[in-house]
């Protein structure tokens, strides 16, 4: 807390300050206040961060933190929208798309634990998660949460000297180890980074997942350890919302292998066909966000109804729409 402040009302008012600026960019008038700058983003995380940095002024949250603790404005400033927690929890991106930026930054290297700070912000924001269905206590921030978190802290912070890749392989390290995994191949690499999207830790989900790999067709195999392991990199920003589709299969289907088998199959093949698609087309743009939100809700009414050939399309704003058979 003294990193912030030593005043515990001054730091729970900044850390106020970070959870509500953390969501603003879900809210439509936000983006119409950006637009007269430029900023068109459509992942609020990123949003946020752009806006910071072009026109921090459109938030009235930070302008009364500016000016009242005008230091701590600029600690938040220098912090905030470095790194997506989701995105590296759930390994969502390749190593530089996810840290590439905080690396760069140069904040992990100031003095003291900064960057603590964001991390404190992010339990917060994740223990507050479901809080309209059950008030007295978090549904959300369990001890495997909250491990993966701290897995994730540490990862991060060897940033000071590591690259963005070695700082993934850490990770990915951490969570084969809860899942007893070994990490010998690019099939078993694969396969904890769909844990890490599923929300898997425990040895008995790892057995249970690589049970269901190994009786894979020797093509799903091949895809599955040559498209989706964390090493490969892509010019492209981290598409959203994808852990969300496999998560709705996994909790929609009771027979738990026959989830694992429904998203190994037919739902992972078609998204990483639509991010193939999407790179390859002549229209790609590097940097619009790939969306998968609606797609997400699609599987959850429509488990067993998504796989490769499924039609869709993507429109302008970079979300993935499935056209229903």
């Amino acid at each position: 807390m003294k990193v912030i402040s030593p005043d515990p009302e001054v730091y729970f008012e900044t850390l106020e300050a970070s959870l509500v600026l953390g969501d603003v960019g879900k809210t439509e008038k936000a983006h119409q206040d950006a637009i007269p700058y430029g900023i068109t983003q459509a992942d609020h995380d990123l949003f946020l961060d752009e806006c910071l940095e072009a026109c921090p002024s459109i938030f009235p949250t930070f302008v009364r933190l500016e000016k009242e603790h005008p230091t701590l404005a600029t600690l938040l400033k220098k912090v905030t929208g470095k790194v997506h927690f989701g995105h590296v929890t759930h390994l969502e991106g390749t190593p530089n798309s996810m840290l590439l930026k905080l690396k760069q930054s140069g904040v992990l290297n100031e003095s003291g634990n900064l960057f603590d700070f964001e991390i404190m912000s992010h339990i917060c924001d994740v223990a507050a998660a479901a809080g309209h269905v059950k008030k007295n206590g978090s549904l959300v921030m369990t001890n495997s949460t909250f491990q993966a978190i701290m897995a994730v802290r540490e990862a991060i912070s060897t940033l000071k000297t590591k690259t963005p890749e070695q700082a993934v392989e850490k990770y990915l390290q951490e969570r084969a180890q809860l899942l007893n995994i070994e990490l010998k191949t690019k099939m078993s690499r694969s396969l904890v980074r769909l844990a890490c999207m599923l929300r898997l830790f425990s040895p008995a989900e790892g057995q249970a997942l690589a049970a269901v790999a190994k009786k894979l067709d020797t093509s799903v195999q091949e895809t599955l350890a040559n498209d989706f392991d964390t090493s490969q990199e892509v010019s492209s920003v981290t598409p959203t919302y994808v852990p969300a589709v496999f998560v709705n299969i996994y909790g929609a289907i009771d027979d738990k292998n026959e989830a694992l088998k429904q998203i190994l199959t037919s739902t992972l093949p078609f998204v990483l066909k639509v991010q193939r698609d999407h790179r390859q087309s002549e229209k790609f743009d590097p940097s619009l966000t790939l969306s998968f939100n609606g797609v997400a809700g699609f599987v959850k009414q429509n488990p067993s109804q998504l796989n490769a050939e499924t039609p869709y399309y993507i429109d302008a704003d970079g979300t993935v729409k499935v056209n229903a058979p």
